[in-house]
C-alpha cells in the first residue's frame, strides 16, 4: 500500500474518532448494540466507558463520560419503580418503556423503564441527574436503548436497530424539560 494510501486511511480513521456530532445527528439508535444486559441492550457513544458493578442480587451499569458519571442501569428483579405518570411511553414486541424527566434545582433527573413482556424477564432502570449542558450526551446514551429477548438460557436476541431510538433522543433534548 502507498504511504499516500496509508496517510489517508489514517486521516479517514482519525477523523471518525475524533469527529463530534450532535445527539440527534449521530442516530445512535440505527447500530448494533455493544454494551448487553440481561433484558436490554444500548449502543455506548464514542468516548464514553462503561462500567458494571454487582453490590448483591443485581447488577449496575454506569455509564462515564470524561471521568463524570452520566447514566447508570439497574438490571434485577426488584427494580425501584416510580409512581406518577410518565411523560414518555413507548412499546414495542418485546417490552414497554416508560420514561420520566424532572427538572428541580437546575438539575434534570431522568428515570427509563424497560419492563419486559416476556415472562420472568427483568427489568432495567435507568436513571440519571445531570445538568443541561449534559442534556446531549444523556441522549445519546439513552437513544441506543432497545429490549431483548431470551430463547432458551443462553440465547439472547436484540434488534439491530432501536424502535425507540429517535423518540427518546427528542424527549431527552426537547427544550420544554
Amino acid at each position: 500500500m502507498s504511504r499516500k494510501l496509508r496517510f489517508a486511511y489514517a486521516l479517514a480513521i482519525f477523523a471518525s474518532v475524533h469527529t463530534s456530532a450532535h445527539a440527534g445527528e449521530q442516530q445512535l439508535w440505527r447500530y448494533p448494540c455493544d454494551v448487553y444486559m440481561s433484558s436490554a441492550c444500548f449502543r455506548l457513544p464514542i468516548a464514553m466507558e462503561v462500567t458494571y458493578k454487582v453490590p448483591a442480587d443485581f447488577g449496575v451499569y454506569t455509564v462515564s463520560s470524561s471521568g463524570e458519571e452520566l447514566i447508570s442501569a439497574y438490571v434485577g428483579t426488584a427494580p425501584n419503580l416510580r409512581g406518577g405518570t410518565p411523560t414518555l411511553t413507548l412499546d414495542s414486541t418485546n417490552a414497554t418503556l416508560t420514561g420520566f424527566l424532572d427538572k428541580k434545582n437546575g438539575l434534570n433527573t431522568v428515570d427509563i423503564f424497560v419492563v419486559s413482556k416476556q415472562k420472568g424477564g427483568v427489568t432495567v432502570h435507568f436513571f440519571g441527574t445531570y445538568s443541561s449542558n449534559k442534556r446531549e450526551a444523556v441522549a445519546e446514551i439513552l437513544m441506543g436503548i432497545r429490549a431483548c429477548q431470551t430463547r432458551g438460557k443462553e440465547d439472547l436476541w436484540c434488534p439491530r436497530e432501536s424502535p425507540w431510538g429517535e423518540a427518546v433522543s427528542k424527549w431527552i433534548v426537547a427544550d420544554s424539560h
